[in-house]
């Protein structure tokens, strides 16, 4: 079965999606709806919208279903977070993909927060898909852009180097991280004791509160499950 047109609504709990004959002339025809829980936190909004589909085929007793148009609108949290997760990065890739050469480099980082990231070059243009988040966005920007930035105008990597403040802390908390990805943790430092220690800031990336209360940031290393309280730190002031 093939409609003219599928119309989709990603709430913050709820998918739907509507199809639509005769949209080009006097009066649209409803064909029927489908529902599905959002899949936001599944870090990809498609996973419920395809159920929504399914459910749609269901409904109207189709084995099949193919749409000559799709139109995507969003509400609450879903507006905000399906930018950065599953259809808009997607349409983002392919926008930067058709404006020039060699296109898409890079879609996705092994770092966290970072999520997603997009490196281009569009001819003599470097171009940065960042994340939503503002705990992703800095991650990324500090991390990529500056260095990138940085080789554009040739500055010297040591002086550079010798450019960062860093500081030298105890943990004060065991933290996780997940192997095969750079983990990046904000921290407060803190005198406890004469002993200067920092405190991790636990929370999601989109708190932009976290950021404004840390002082730096630590790196845990791709390979390593975390770090144990104690552990003598590299803090990178921000």
């Amino acid at each position: 079965m093939e409609v003219d047109l599928l119309l989709a609504e990603i709430g913050s709990t709820t998918t739907m999606v509507n199809a639509f004959d005769n949209i080009k002339g006097e009066e649209a025809v409803f064909i029927g709806q489908g529902m599905a829980a959002t899949s936001v936190e599944d870090g990809d909004v498609t996973l419920g919208l395809n159920k929504a589909v399914e459910d749609l085929k269901l409904k109207i007793k189709a084995r099949d279903l193919k749409w000559k148009e799709f139109m995507a609108t969003s509400s609450a949290a879903g507006g905000l977070k399906m930018t950065v997760h599953g259809l808009v990065k997607d349409m983002t890739v392919k926008v930067l993909n058709k404006l020039g050469s060699p296109g898409v480099l890079a879609h996705g980082v092994a770092v966290k927060p970072g999520k997603p990231t997009i490196f281009a070059v569009l001819g003599k243009q470097v171009v940065f898909g960042l994340p939503g988040h503002p705990g992703s966005s800095w991650n990324v920007s500090s991390i990529f852009v500056k260095k990138a930035v940085e080789e554009l105008l040739t500055v010297d990597e040591e002086k550079n180097k010798l450019e960062k403040n860093i500081k030298k802390a105890l943990l004060s908390r065991n933290i996780m991280s997940e192997k095969g990805r750079e983990h990046y943790f904000p921290v407060k430092l803190i005198e406890e004791s004469g002993k200067m220690k920092a405190l991790p800031l636990l929370g999601k990336s989109g708190l932009i509160s976290i950021l404004a209360d840390a002082d730096g940031v630590i790196k845990v290393k791709m390979n390593t499950e975390g770090l144990n309280k104690g552990d003598l730190v590299d803090v990178e002031l921000f």
